[in-house]
């Protein structure tokens, strides 16, 4: 038979019958369900019936509608999807509405907000464009189908854990990145806590990729049941539309009914050939006289009510015999029986199959259980393993804290023997204080000049308050200090020595003089040896002579105050050549300039009023001469230079003092700060030793209690490690069932499959017998329709050649009317 495109049959007198399908380019079905529309348009008021336009469904997959009748003779299929659309054609409504999925009212819960779900063509022709798009799609088997089942469901249990894991690990590294905050100032612990930061971002990271993976993984396989799912719909969608509809009869020209689909198959709304209604659409063709072929003018189709114009009655088509019929009915009802047990059987091992994968269910659901529960051991010991990484951590940080105490301790100790070496430097000042006091005390005609020096010094230590100094300038100046005193002290020993050195030759001196005195005989007379002019200043050197001290006073002065002070480092020295008086006497042995300051008041305070100068151990008033004047004089004028270079030494050893108490008033200040300032930084480290030792305290029980804490995980860890040992030997038990259970079901669905191949082979031989006597039948009828359509021919040639001589007359006699 010849395919040709599908047309509509139209007229300009007579309505127009159009049909349409859901799909113009494959003529599939869309969820069922066939749509017939009829447009009619009437002229000249003639009443034309129109075709049925209910929509019919394919044996009861429509929600209320009806399954075909007469008009669609149904071949049982031997497809492998025709229990997707199970027969409901003897249910009752109730029964359809709670079987069948297509409900309107499913249509609107699963479809989008922007699709009219009672746009039932629009319906059709999306279930048509998702058949045509699911022809590349690649059908699996049932073995691949439910090993991608099983693997899709592992996935998504591993991703739900994976993404708990994720939530887990989350926290934690939050957890750390406060930590590292908190600790950001401290080294050793900020240190630590970015370790463990960086670990924590690290895990994210991999379970995120993980992640990835199964996600991916899961989309795949997910993708791949989609595609087979939506492959095998289509098939056998298609392979059902080519199984119900049967080939429709094409004329001589190869004109194709309008129902037909564009590859020739038959429809469900095709038309029965044995039907009246078919046999007189075939017919109508030749029941009138004119052109085989349809013109504009006349509508030239089967009418299909009486008494219409050219309505005739239809030969009656020859059909096969009684005895052909009731052996393929008989066929039939054999290759439907068989089916059914093939059904049933199929049924059982279906069933068979469900329970042995309840059974796998249950048995994957104890083994995700039983990886759950590992999973939480595992995260249980990562948690432990992670409190005893900080249990290190806090060892390490006291052992650091212990560190830093005993180098506390240490530098403690060491300013410890700083203060005693301050102390001991303090006390060394105080000597030199007392010294000084000793020096001030001997130096008692010096108090003017020492309160002076005392003022300059408060003074100095006033304004000197930039001058602290660290500790090494104290120990430096401590120790030139020692090297001063060294000095000092031999210069004194030297001193010492030459001044009894001097005392020793001024002793000498003084016997001999004593001696020359008492050898010499006894004075003339002042009045006899003085000439005239000298009687004049006789009274006024006679006078002088009384204030000037004679030399016994002097030696008396002289011997009492060499028995206070015999070793007196401020006492000058005779400035005399040898140590020899001028005057050669012994009145001149002893000089003015070895007394100290109370003996010369004594001395010349008598003398200044008006008396000679006397003591307990003076020696007789002498007689007034000119000699003893001059040697008085002489003496008193190397007094006066030696009382000169005394002053000289005193105004050296004033400065001298004044620098050395300066000094000494620096550096006890010196001291008295820095003795401050260590006193300071000890109380600030013994603060610190406390805090630290109450820390260490709080670290020791935290450690304990870590320890404790590990101990108890580590018991529960290995409590845990033999109940997962005992689950795992559950779970390579269950494996072990689930395989035999697995090669079981894959024996049945073999055995399930096998079965229903020879059924289907042995029905589809059967169906193509029948095909061939329905061949055989449509051939005879086609031979009928050509017969007749000669006949027709012929008809129409005689009419025409009738109609032509009618015209023929007809003109002749208007020709001979008008000539008339």
């Amino acid at each position: 038979m010849r395919t040709q495109p599908r047309r509509a049959l139209t007229t300009e007198t007579e309505p127009e019958l159009e049909l349409e399908l859901s799909d113009s380019d494959a003529g599939s079905l869309s969820d069922g369900r066939l749509m017939v529309r009829t447009s009619q348009r009437r002229r000249n008021g003639a009443p034309v019936p129109a075709l049925p336009t209910k929509p019919l469904a394919l044996n009861g997959t429509g929600t209320g509608t009806r399954s075909l009748e007469g008009s669609v003779s149904l071949t049982p299929s031997s497809s492998p999807t025709r229990n997707a659309f199970p027969s409901s054609t003897t249910s009752s409504p109730a029964a359809r509405e709670r079987s069948a999925p297509y409900t309107p009212e499913w249509r609107v819960k699963h479809s989008s907000s922007l699709l009219d779900t009672n746009d039932d063509l629009l319906l059709s022709l999306l279930a048509s464009q998702a058949v045509v798009d699911a022809r590349e799609f690649e059908v699996l088997s049932m073995d691949e189908v439910e090993e991608l089942k099983r693997e899709h469901a592992l996935l998504s249990t591993r991703l739900t854990a994976l993404r708990g894991k994720l939530r887990t690990e989350t926290k934690i590294r939050n957890a750390a990145e406060s930590l590292a905050r908190l600790h950001v100032s401290h080294k050793r612990m900020s240190r630590t806590t970015g370790d463990q930061f960086d670990q924590a971002v690290r895990k994210v990271e991999q379970v995120e990729r993980e992640i990835g993976k199964v996600a991916e993984r899961a989309a795949e396989v997910g993708r791949r049941l989609g595609e087979h799912r939506a492959g095998v719909l289509a098939w056998s969608l298609t392979m059902l539309e080519r199984k119900v509809g049967i080939s429709p009869a094409q004329d001589e020209e190869g004109e194709e009914d309008e129902l037909s689909t564009v590859d020739g198959s038959a429809t469900v709304f095709s038309p029965d050939p044995r039907s009246p209604v078919s046999a007189t659409t075939r017919s109508a063709g030749t029941s009138r006289a004119g052109t085989p072929k349809l013109g504009h003018g006349k509508f030239n189709g089967p009418h299909l009510y009486a008494g219409a114009e050219g309505a005739d009655i239809p030969p009656v088509p020859r059909t096969p015999t009684a005895q052909r019929v009731t052996a393929l009915e008989q066929q039939l009802r054999a290759a439907q029986e068989e089916t059914e047990a093939l059904r049933a059987s199929e049924r059982a091992l279906r069933e068979q199959v469900e329970r042995a994968a309840l059974g796998m269910r249950e048995r994957d659901g104890e083994v995700v259980a039983m990886k759950e529960d590992l999973r939480e051991l595992e995260r249980e010991v990562e948690r432990l393993e992670g409190e005893e990484m900080r249990a290190g951590a806090l060892q390490a940080e006291l052992v650091e804290l212990r560190r830093a105490r005993e180098e506390w301790e240490l530098e403690r100790a060491g300013m410890e023997d700083d203060g005693g070496r301050v102390r001991e430097l303090e006390e060394r000042l105080r000597e030199k204080e007392e010294r000084g006091e000793v020096r001030e005390r001997r130096l008692a005609e010096l108090e003017s000049v020492h309160r002076g020096v005392q003022r300059l010094a408060r003074e100095h230590a006033g304004g000197d308050e930039d001058a602290l100094g660290l500790l090494e300038k104290h120990i430096q100046g401590t120790r030139a200090l020692r090297e001063e005193k060294t000095q000092w002290e031999e210069e004194r020993a030297a001193m010492g020595r030459e001044v009894d050195e001097a005392r020793r030759e001024v002793e000498s001196v003084r016997r001999e003089l004593s001696a020359q005195v008492q050898a010499q005989s006894r004075p003339s007379s002042p009045a006899k040896r003085v000439s005239q002019p000298d009687a004049r200043l006789l009274p006024a050197l006679a006078e002088l002579w009384h204030l000037l001290p004679s030399a016994e006073a002097r030696a008396g002065q002289l011997g009492r105050s060499r028995s206070r002070t015999p070793t007196s480092a401020a006492s000058p020295t005779s400035a005399r050549a040898g140590g020899v008086s001028p005057t050669g006497t012994g009145t001149g042995a002893n000089s003015l300039s070895d007394m100290d300051v109370r003996t010369l008041k004594q001395l010349y305070g008598d003398a200044a009023k008006g008396g000679a100068p006397h003591s307990p151990t003076s020696a007789p008033v002498e007689s007034f001469t000119v000699d003893a004047f001059v040697q008085r004089c002489k003496a008193l004028i190397v007094d006066d230079k030696a009382l000169m270079e005394r002053l000289i030494r005193f105004a050296q050893a004033h400065d001298l003092l004044k620098a050395n108490a300066e000094r000494s008033q620096r550096l006890a200040q010196e001291g008295r700060v820095g003795m401050e300032t260590y006193q300071k930084q000890v109380r600030a480290l013994e603060e610190r030793l406390q805090g630290i030792a109450q820390r260490e305290t709080a670290l020791l029980a935290e450690i304990s209690d870590l320890q404790r804490t590990i101990e108890e995980a580590r018991a529960a860890k290995r409590a845990l490690e033999e109940q997962a040992a005992m689950q795992a030997e559950t779970c390579h038990s269950l494996s072990e069932a689930n395989k035999v259970l697995s090669a079981r079901a894959l024996a049945l669905a073999a055995e399930a499959a096998d079965a229903p191949q020879a059924a289907r082979n042995k029905v589809e031989a059967q169906v193509g017998e029948l095909k061939r006597a329905l061949d055989e039948a449509q051939d005879e009828v086609d031979a009928m329709k050509r017969v007749e359509a000669s006949q027709r021919a012929q008809l129409l040639d005689e009419l025409n050649a009738a109609q032509t001589e009618n015209q023929t007359l007809r003109d002749q006699l208007r020709a001979r009317s008008a000539m008339k």
